[in-house]
């Protein structure tokens, strides 16, 4: 929201204007951004502000013409950018949280060229003008960067598009080429190496003042919905049809998926305890440690994972059922139960987490609790 305010100072000067009413209206938020051409700050135009660059002369720039006119300096350009972003996670992840379509759906009138964000500091240095172009395009065809390129909202943000773009395949009512499969698959895996990469060696600090350790709480919550992201992303990617079923796919698919959703309930084991260990020393008045900083698409990512955990605990159920009591059979079907609502009990226990911070969770912890969801 504090993006969506800085953007509409921008265009405040726009005759009859409701302000009010564009701040709490997505759709036509995103249809003012695309009006303004925020969404295609590409290479060209970025180069346009650059440390030494003479600017083109008038007509020639790509703002020349447009509701906004050209940014005055690299800080207004920073923030458009930024602006652009914030509008774009929003509408992914209202989408995500909803099943309405996202206003920015991948048509030539909404085809995404911005550069992907960089700092502040970055773009007032003129460093973030020499950092190779990379935008949404790249994302998909292999080239993404991996490694310092990337920042931490970077990809939360690369995230979301993969989510966002799983979520589209498995929508569809006919099996999707394979090739956009393969591209889908091979961009979840470039962005978990981006994310070990920028996340390998950094440790954090535990020792630190109280504001510091209110930033690791920020960093801990930051780095276990990243990985969320990808992990159910990966789950999401199971569930689109294919061409052609062979023997046993179907059974190979849901075993593929529930590797990933016990690696989630790994996360929310490792992002607890790492809060946990930051909390030690502090006084949190009752709190749960780092509640504060959770993100809501932590809750709804967790339920993604779930689901798939309660269909594998209502499987062994059922299995169970069917054979004979105290047989070594049925005593390793029941240890594997035993495993699975482990695992269970883990994710609803992430999901009650970030239920302190949004109510709306506590539905959703309520069916699981009983199995139902």
């Amino acid at each position: 929201m504090a993006a969506n305010a800085r953007y509409f100072r921008y265009i405040a000067f726009l005759p009859g204007l409701d302000i009010p009413h564009c701040l709490s209206d997505p759709l036509l938020s995103s249809r003012l951004i695309i009006n303004c051409k925020l969404h295609q700050i590409d290479y060209q135009v970025l180069q346009e502000l650059a440390p030494g660059r003479t600017p083109p002369t008038l007509g020639h720039s790509k703002w020349d013409g447009t509701l906004l006119g050209r940014p005055k300096d690299a800080y207004e350009l920073a923030h458009r950018i930024a602006i652009f972003w914030q509008s774009y996670y929003g509408d992914k992840t209202r989408s995500l949280m909803t099943g309405l379509p996202a206003n920015y759906d991948e048509t030539v009138d909404a085809h995404i060229t911005t550069v992907w964000p960089r700092t502040l500091d970055e773009y007032i240095s003129g460093t973030a003008f020499d950092v190779p172009y990379s935008s949404m395009d790249d994302l998909f065809d292999g080239s993404t960067p991996v490694g310092p390129l990337n920042t931490p909202f970077m990809m939360m943000f690369k995230g979301a598009a993969l989510l966002d773009r799983a979520h589209r395949l498995t929508a569809l009512e006919r099996a999707p080429p394979e090739r956009d499969i393969q591209a889908l698959r091979d961009a979840i895996d470039t962005l978990n190496t981006s994310f070990d990469t920028l996340v390998t060696g950094t440790l954090l600090d535990h020792q630190g003042t109280p504001r510091s350790k209110s930033r690791n709480f920020c960093e801990a919550n930051f780095r276990g919905l990243i990985m969320l992201y990808g992990l159910v992303a990966k789950i999401h990617v199971t569930y689109i049809r294919a061409f052609e079923e062979e023997e046993g796919a179907v059974e190979a698919r849901f075993e593929e998926r529930l590797a990933w959703a016990s690696r989630c309930a790994d996360v929310v084991v490792e992002t607890t305890r790492e809060l946990d260990a930051i909390a030690v020393g502090m006084n949190l008045g009752g709190k749960t440690p780092g509640v504060e900083h959770m993100c809501f698409m932590t809750g709804l990512l967790l339920t993604s994972a779930s689901v798939v955990l309660v269909d594998q605990v209502h499987k062994l159920e059922t299995a169970i059922a069917q054979i004979a009591p105290d047989t070594p059979a049925r005593a390793l079907l029941e240890a594997q139960l035993q495993e699975e609502e482990e695992k269970l009990d883990v994710i609803v226990g992430g999901i009650a987490r970030v239920r302190e911070t949004f109510p709306i969770l506590a539905r959703t912890e309520e069916l699981l609790s009983v199995g139902d969801l």
